[in-house]
């Protein structure tokens, strides 16, 4: 059964301003970033566990993905459920999620 994605507004606010940074230089390469991180995050649909445990926070549920110098970090609520939390540039500290 695959789950279901559900972004948070940090999560949507993040990847907006992933993309206007980028665009800044390259509106081509900003969507190439960003549709590579919408279609990994896609993936997690059927394999909710192939991003590692976040180090800082050393919790199962808590996982991201490393997509060019961006981690996605996002919470398996449960066997149905997947939440994006967070999309930080990885040069960036991980804030309070």
């Amino acid at each position: 059964m695959a789950s279901k994605i559900v972004w948070t507004n940090r999560a949507t606010d993040d990847l907006y301003s992933v993309y206007d940074t980028l665009s800044a230089f390259s509106d081509t390469r900003a969507e190439t970033v960003t549709e590579e991180i919408i279609n990994n995050i896609h993936q997690l649909e059927r394999f909710p566990r192939m991003g590692r445990i976040v180090p800082e926070l050393n919790i199962e549920s808590i996982r991201e993905l490393l997509i060019h110098r961006y981690r996605v970090v996002y919470s398996i609520t449960d066997a149905t459920q997947i939440q994006i939390l967070a999309v930080r540039h990885s040069s960036r500290p991980l804030a309070a999620i």
